[in-house]
């Protein structure tokens, strides 16, 4: 399933601000490649039951149309991330990082680069690499093609969606490639606690 038909206000950026005894701790959720904000909603509204203070942001290029995401360069997610974890910090003590599959890879990159606004992270399934020789191919294949066939939804839950893109978009794809490589090469860097799912 794609965007369309998605609820309202479901693929758009989520803040709650936190109430009680952890309205100073934040959650910072970051949805993967050709995901949305859906994604981590259920774990969004369940911190925020609990009175933490949360935001799930929109990464440039998704959300919208799959051509979108052919037309930000990598730079733009982690810097959306950035200004979130300052965001929340204004009224935070603390701000953990969760992750899902790129979004696990953006966490890293940007727990690498501040953390020292980072109290710990939490990865799930979390995107470090892409696998094969399509991902070497992908520079020379966006000039070619503007996308594949997407992996579709891969929640099992029947009538679940994470709503997102229908298509893989080659250029977006080529930018992912690109991130991917230089987070690897600051994987030393990240020295906060971390729980990982994979």
């Amino acid at each position: 399933m794609g965007t369309e038909g998605a609820p309202a206000g479901l693929l758009e950026d989520f803040a709650i601000r936190g109430s009680g005894n952890h309205e100073r701790i934040g959650i910072l959720l970051v949805h993967g490649f050709t995901g949305s904000p859906s994604s981590m909603r259920p774990w969004a509204e369940f911190f925020a039951a609990r009175g933490y203070s949360v935001r799930v942001p929109r990464l440039p290029g998704h959300a919208t149309q799959w051509q979108d995401l052919n037309r930000v360069s990598w730079q733009e997610w982690p810097a959306r991330i950035e200004l979130e974890l300052d965001e929340l910090h204004k009224s935070c003590d603390h701000v953990f990082i969760f992750g899902l599959s790129m979004g696990g890879g953006t966490t890293l990159y940007v727990t690498a680069h501040h953390g020292d606004k980072v109290s710990g992270i939490v990865l799930v399934n979390p995107m470090i690499h892409m696998p094969g020789a399509k991902a070497t191919l992908l520079p020379v294949m966006s000039r070619l093609k503007s996308h594949l066939a997407s992996v579709g939804n891969d929640i099992k839950r029947p009538n679940v969606s994470e709503y997102g893109y229908d298509a893989l978009p080659l250029k977006g794809l080529a930018q992912l490639g690109k991130f991917l490589k230089i987070t690897r090469k600051t994987l030393d860097l990240v020295k906060v606690p971390m729980m990982l799912f994979h």
